[in-house]
């Protein structure tokens, strides 16, 4: 029994066709993570987000503090790892924006677990007269 080779190129582009309707559905969706916490007049408010693009994806944290200590250097830390170092302005105002593109997504679809930011990871900002802290959560 000999199938024709007309016959056997349509199978396989059927078969090929269904496997890529049946496959398991890519998440474009860009993902945000958010801390938010007050003490007393002052805030802390971060995002960290991930955005994929062209199966590569991107990362952005934005940390920022009102009403802290003022004319202050501030250390932000996520679970106790530096992620940078701010002085606020003369009215306790600060922050930090940080971007990283063309991260390598590992089998979870996501950054290495020690380069992004997950349910649960406390940020603390502390400086002279402010020590402040977060847990993130992500968006619904």
């Amino acid at each position: 029994m000999s199938i024709r080779l007309s016959t056997f190129a349509a199978l396989l582009a059927t078969g090929l066709l269904a496997g890529t309707l049946v496959s398991a559905p890519r998440n474009d969706a860009d993902r945000f993570w958010d801390a938010f916490a007050q003490q007393g007049a002052t805030d802390l408010k971060s995002t960290y987000k991930e955005s994929p693009e062209n199966g590569l994806l991107d990362q952005s944290l934005e940390i920022q503090l009102e009403d802290g200590a003022a004319n202050t250097m501030m250390t932000a830390t996520v679970n106790g790892r530096r992620v940078g170092r701010f002085r606020t302005n003369g009215i306790g105002d600060g922050g930090i924006n940080r971007d990283r593109f063309g991260v390598v997504p590992g089998p979870d679809g996501r950054p290495p677990k020690s380069q992004r930011i997950n349910d649960g990871d406390v940020l603390r900002v502390f400086g002279a007269g402010t020590d402040i802290s977060a847990t993130y959560a992500e968006r619904p």
